[in-house]
């Protein structure tokens, strides 16, 4: 069962469609939408295995809500800043 929606959670999928047109325009390695699409459900796929394990109480007081907190604009204004220059996406572009 999902929680209830925050005002923040549109602005949150809002977010991850930016960042996947980074991705797309960035990247050396020309991906396509479906293979980054394959890529991200590759990627999440051990972690969901161990949500399904545990169930809905695995999201309880999780970092989860630290994400959902901030306003929409600060979700916006932070997401544009990340994606202000145009470079290779990496995981942590500060290292």
């Amino acid at each position: 069962m999902r929680a209830a929606a925050t005002a923040g959670d549109d602005a949150i999928d809002q977010a991850i469609v930016a960042m996947d047109d980074f991705i797309l325009a960035n990247s050396s390695l020309h991906p396509t939408k479906a293979m980054l699409e394959a890529f991200k459900r590759g990627a999440v796929a051990p972690d969901l295995s161990s949500v399904r394990q545990l169930g809905p109480q695995i999201c309880k007081g999780s970092t989860i809500e630290g994400f959902r907190r901030p306003s929409p604009e600060q979700i916006q204004a932070t997401v544009k800043g990340l994606l202000a220059v145009p470079r290779e996406p990496v995981m942590n572009p500060c290292l």
